[in-house]
């Protein structure tokens, strides 16, 4: 599972409420007409849906025990504003700012600094290490504005980030997320092709490991460019194929490399709204989640789909209303986390960034943390009890399980 980033400005980027494995779909189907106050889902249970069948379930979202928890501040901005972030393990991780990228080995009780002189005024778009020494940092000019002045510059170290040099350089494009693993990577955006008349062109990019080459796959990965019209998020399932979804909700799946691409979802439960986007995309074994905003990034009103792999058809969606979410994680089929900005209460009035989990694939949720400031970036840690979270602030953050406590698991 790669851990997931979400960005204030979308890598980026790391959000908010509920989930159904396999066993509840099969109990909601059982139990239609039943309406409780809580969040609704909508199942379609036919495979070519010719009908609609609206289920409402209770979604008891409960409050966390904030005594649970212990919040150390382990790089704040009286320090320094951090851009971007990544670990290796609880103990092991870099921060980075527009200056310096600082390095810990003890789980950010102590930090070593190094100078960078090549960002300057760029924007930071993803920061990535596969193992101690090898990294890579993605860098955004020109601004989002997908224009011939945009430009994405990438760069490699090889020494844990004490030096960096320019692998790559893509002309005229924006990066909206990239994905690593030890083998690939790969870059997915938007590429501007002319101003009159305004034409921009779907943009994947392909990088083996341990090559200088970086190729455009796009035109020759069978047709992706007429299933994909605005690349949005990337994943792999646990099959090792990749997952390639569209900022409108189309979903289509490669497992050779991206050389050929096949269909999973299109667009036709999904709004057409020109602020409707998809935040996140992530895989387990029986299905693939799709976290969705109907107000923009993070916006008020957002909706989990769930789709099974062995009838894509079949979908689930649950409503999340009053919630900025940013990004979901899933660990398993049924234990997922829900990362956010906050959420209305019923007086109007914003409550701070919130993380929510379920174990029992989202009939349930509870609140592990709610008093944090509003959060861009998520990276969790579970195995040892701990997350680590990057505010808007640009505050890196830990919490930490207190002792005697027990983190519940699936």
């Amino acid at each position: 599972m790669k851990p997931v980033m979400i960005m204030s400005e979308p890598q980026n980027s790391f959000v908010a409420v509920c989930f159904l494995v396999l066993g509840l779909f099969q109990s909601c189907t059982n139990t239609l007409g039943i309406r409780e106050k809580g969040i609704s889902t909508r199942n379609d249970p036919t495979e070519n849906r010719a009908s609609q069948v609206d289920v409402d379930i209770t979604a008891k979202v409960m409050p966390g025990r904030e005594s649970d928890w212990v919040m150390r501040k382990a790089l704040s901005k009286r320090d320094v504003y951090v851009k971007a972030f990544h670990f290796l393990t609880s103990e092991v991780g870099w921060a980075i700012s527009n200056r310096s990228i600082f390095k810990t080995i003890n789980g950010g009780k102590t930090w070593e600094m190094t100078k960078l002189n090549f960002i300057n005024s760029s924007e930071i778009k993803s920061l990535h290490f596969l193992d101690d020494y090898n990294g890579w940092l993605l860098l955004q000019d020109g601004g989002d504005d997908y224009s011939k002045l945009s430009k994405v510059s990438v760069f490699r170290t090889t020494d844990g980030g004490a030096q960096w040099s320019l692998e790559h350089v893509e002309d005229s494009s924006v990066i909206n997320e990239a994905f690593f693993d030890v083998t690939q990577t790969w870059l997915i955006g938007m590429k501007f092709v002319r101003d009159y008349p305004r034409t921009l062109a779907p943009l994947i990019i392909r990088h083996l490991n341990g090559t200088h080459k970086w190729e455009d796959v796009t035109a020759r990965s069978n047709g992706v460019s007429k299933l994909i019209e605005k690349p949005s998020q990337l994943a792999s399932d646990h099959n090792g194929c990749l997952l390639l979804a569209d900022k409108v909700g189309t979903i289509v799946k490669s497992c050779d490399s991206g050389n050929s691409w096949e269909r999973l979802t299109s667009t036709d439960n999904f709004p057409a709204d020109s602020s409707y986007r998809v935040l996140s995309i992530e895989a387990t074994n029986d299905f693939i989640w799709t976290l969705e905003s109907a107000g923009g990034m993070g916006g008020l009103n957002s909706v989990l789909t769930i789709i099974p792999y062995a009838s894509q058809h079949n979908r689930v969606t649950v409503s999340l209303p009053r919630l900025y979410l940013r990004s979901g994680i899933a660990i398993s089929d049924s234990e997922f986390y829900l990362v956010g900005k906050g959420s209305e209460s019923d007086d109007g009035t914003m409550q701070l960034g919130t993380i929510l989990q379920t174990v029992d694939g989202g009939k349930t949720w509870r609140h592990i943390f709610s008093t944090i400031s509003q959060i861009s970036v998520a990276q969790f840690f579970l195995l040892t009890s701990q997350i680590w979270l990057l505010t808007t602030d640009g505050e890196l953050i830990a919490l930490e399980q207190a002792p005697g406590t027990i983190l519940e698991r699936d």
